[in-house]
């Protein structure tokens, strides 16, 4: 009789302490795409679809508007953000060819962004707001981490969301660390493995160059050209999404925080058309019998 007495007692409190849970819910998800390139926002894109499909709402900024739908809200920014399309190869290779050029001018296009985005009339809004109606950030981080304001003024979690499989001169900033560059290529070398002594010599030349070239010109704008973003310490990432994967990549150490997604944004395959396969088996013929 005293143990049912005692299984009466704990199946109650249990019972009271289940009024005091509230159910899993979605996330309420604030997404900037800064960065205007077809191929970033390609993947970012990916991504918020895999969360929308999983019932999390999404409000997001992006240079690249197709629609509103189900628990995804777009914010038209394709006449502020300068997008990166229809480029003149000519003028490109004149004024992108070096790793200095490269550098400065993803480090300006960062800068020019945030200071954008912090203008806009949606974003004003919700950092004067009180309470912010968001529960974490996604931002896609390209050189310079004035993107992480947003994060510190609402006092809510960031994630990064990175295109390029390395981020190689911001791994130390972001990550706190980096990685061995006799063992891991840079993101701007020629070479997916430093094999050679030569390679891996160059690979920590470049590695060193593009950390200090990108330190020096983000002291310098502080310093030349103040913004509020650039009067609070940047606020580090809870998780990367990296457009990388351990199929198509060269194996190197990662931090937990980091995790490979790469192929996310891809469409599912699709047969084969009739006429292309009877097309290459007859050009495979050729070739074997040739």
């Amino acid at each position: 009789m005293t143990t049912f007495i005692k299984i009466l007692i704990v199946t109650f409190y249990c019972s009271v302490a289940t009024l005091y849970f509230e159910p899993v819910g979605s996330e309420r998800i604030l997404a900037i795409g800064a960065i205007g390139g077809k191929s970033h926002w390609n993947f970012m894109e990916g991504i918020l679809r895999a969360l929308t499909e999983h019932g999390h709402k999404i409000t997001v900024l992006t240079p690249f508007p197709t629609g509103d739908r189900g628990n995804y809200t777009e914010i038209d920014v394709s006449k502020e953000i300068r997008t990166l399309l229809r480029l003149d190869i000519d003028q490109l290779n004149k004024e992108l060819i070096s790793h200095f050029d490269l550098i400065n001018f993803v480090n300006d296009y960062s800068r020019n962004s945030c200071k954008i985005l912090y203008e806009n009339n949606f974003i004003k809004n919700i950092l004067t707001d009180s309470r912010s109606n968001f529960d974490v950030i996604f931002i896609e981080l390209m050189a310079s981490e004035c993107v992480s304001y947003l994060s510190a003024k609402l006092d809510i979690p960031l994630i990064y969301v990175t295109p390029p499989p390395l981020i190689s001169y911001l791994e130390r900033s972001v990550l706190g660390h980096y990685p061995n560059p006799a063992v891991v290529s840079h993101v701007l070398a020629n070479h997916s493995i430093p094999r050679t002594m030569f390679e891996r010599f160059t690979n920590t030349v470049l590695l060193f160059y593009t950390l200090f070239l990108l330190q020096y010109k983000s002291w310098y704008a502080r310093i030349t050209d103040t913004e509020a973003f650039d009067q609070i310490e940047p606020i580090k990432p809870s998780i990367i999404f990296s457009n990388a994967h351990f199929i198509t990549d060269a194996p190197r150490p990662i931090l937990p925080s980091m995790i490979q997604v790469g192929g996310i944004h891809l469409s599912p395959p699709k047969k084969i058309p009739d006429v292309l396969s009877w097309q290459y088996l007859q050009y495979q013929y050729i070739l074997e019998t040739t």
